[in-house]
């Protein structure tokens, strides 16, 4: 099963729910391409997201 961390770079930190909603269509969009059977955690090892006000963008870190 794979481990998922996606990693927010923005200027500013989201509360915690909003960072894992803004996360979402990330692992919405790694099940629609096949690399997951499916986003609950019935499937996954672990899944996290963090943030970094040091970078704009997303990183997607898959570990199988």
């Amino acid at each position: 099963m794979p481990s998922i961390t996606v990693v927010l770079g923005h200027s500013h930190l989201f509360d915690i729910d909003g960072a894992y909603t803004a996360a979402k269509p990330v692992l919405d969009g790694i099940r629609i391409a096949g690399v997951i059977a499916d986003d609950s955690l019935k499937y996954l090892r672990d899944y996290k997201v963090t943030q970094s006000t040091q970078f704009r963008g997303t990183i997607v870190e898959i570990e199988f």
